[in-house]
């Protein structure tokens, strides 16, 4: 999901059925009568599949390994949520192609899923069944693609990782220790990297024309766009997003003037939790909290605010972190490379 999409169309909102248990997929059945090993038992959620669409799941069906089927992820080159999948899909070493959905027409996408407005979609084909699956926003995105990659260690609840400091952006939006009441250290950091560190990453990259020019500098070198294609996203996109940051800045009362050393602060306040529970969120792993903040960071990828936070602006815990998450997610799995297409001044 990504905000441009909604200002650009009416964003549709989907209506997930009730969830059902997902069917043993064949080649666990078959594994199952030969050796015996645990299997993360998952719920499938379904909306009716068809000949040409692929089924809506937030979970693909047991046993079923992902690396072994085809894997496409639609998305925004510049979405954080959709930098979230693609870190997901490459700490897992699961091979797929991207495909760069136009932001103004959504043209491909419609096929397969006109209710929806947002990106990211990640389809999976797999080819023991001949079945296809669509999952849809990025935080299911990140449970399926781990639940269905075996042998993959990615940590989760570290007791020993502190909770996010307070912030506020305005009166109405104070994280503090009692939004986090009841929930698990990976949800309450989640919370907080939805909540505020990504409203700071929007109002930065795109707080100024010249910013949000440079944040949708890829569409002007992407090889998939014709020129008018080009000129009219990258346009319209720029524009759109400077005002809706001008309008988040006006909202966001309590960091107004302030809005680059809070995002540097922000990114403190992960590295210096990251590194005291042993280098990531989860502690000597990633944890899906860990993957969220990173796709949110990647997002600012070849941006002065990125540069500007690694150049030291921002702790050296968080560089220690940043390059942590670096290291552990590896090289681009992605079959066909953006190539051409350029972030930014670099």
């Amino acid at each position: 999901m990504f905000r441009y999409a909604r200002v650009l169309g009416s964003a549709a909102r989907s209506r997930v059925r009730q969830s059902r248990p997902a069917a043993l997929h064949p080649s666990a059945a078959l594994a199952a009568s030969v050796v015996s090993f645990p299997l993360c038992v998952v719920a499938c959620e379904t909306v009716a599949p068809s000949a040409t669409k692929p089924a809506i799941v937030q979970a693909l069906p047991e046993g079923l390994d992902i690396r072994t089927c085809k894997v496409t992820l639609y998305q925004f080159e510049s979405c954080p949520f959709c930098r979230k999948a693609r870190a997901v899909l490459d700490l897992c070493n699961v091979p797929y192609d991207v495909v760069e959905v136009n932001p103004l027409t959504k043209s491909e996408t419609k096929g397969f899923a006109d209710d929806y407005k947002k990106v990211p979609i990640v389809v999976v084909e797999d080819p023991i069944t001949n079945t296809s699956y669509q999952i849809r926003d990025s935080k299911i995105i990140i449970g399926a693609v781990i639940a269905a990659s075996p042998g993959v260690a990615v940590a989760s609840n570290n007791q020993s990782t502190r909770l996010p400091h307070s912030v506020t952006l305005n009166d109405e939006t104070a994280l503090d220790a009692k939004a986090y009441t009841d929930l698990s250290i990976d949800e309450a950091w989640i919370k907080w990297i939805e909540g505020y560190l990504l409203q700071l990453v929007v109002v930065n990259i795109y707080g100024t024309m010249s910013e949000s020019m440079e944040t949708f500098d890829y569409l002007l070198t992407h090889k998939d766009f014709g020129w008018v294609a080009k000129q009219a996203s990258y346009w319209a996109g720029s524009i759109v997003m400077n005002q809706v940051a001008r309008a988040r800045l006006r909202k966001y009362k309590h960091i107004q003037g302030r809005h680059r050393p809070a995002f540097f602060e922000a990114c403190n306040d992960l590295g210096s939790a990251a590194v005291a529970a042993g280098g990531f969120l989860g502690g000597s792993r990633p944890s899906p909290a860990d993957l969220n903040a990173y796709g949110v960071i990647r997002s600012l990828e070849g941006t002065k605010s990125l540069r500007e936070a690694i150049s030291g602006d921002a702790s050296p815990e968080f560089k220690k972190w940043y390059e942590n998450m670096n290291a552990v997610v590896g090289e681009s799995k992605a079959n066909a490379k953006i190539g051409t297409t350029k972030r930014g001044s670099q």
